[in-house]
């Protein structure tokens, strides 16, 4: 996998997506092992933890589109 220009989260994680909500909330799509990762309410200037995630996304589109589902709901 290509090196991302989003980084690595505390846990190790590849960083694929960064979106920011009309809040400046942040959700991020990671690559796992074997799966990606939705993390709402991720703390990229602190700690790098996130306020909710969601788990086994098979690939990084699907992720994706569920990010933007959930991040800009009104």
């Amino acid at each position: 996998m290509a090196k991302s220009r989003y980084g690595k989260t505390r846990q190790g994680f590849q960083i694929t997506n960064c979106l920011t909500d009309r809040y400046g909330r942040t959700t991020i799509v990671a690559k796992r092992a074997n799966d990606y990762i939705v993390a709402k309410g991720y703390n990229q200037r602190g700690d790098g933890t996130w306020a909710q995630g969601y788990y086994n996304f098979p690939t990084r589109k699907s992720a994706l589109n569920f990010a933007k589902r959930e991040s800009y709901r009104r």
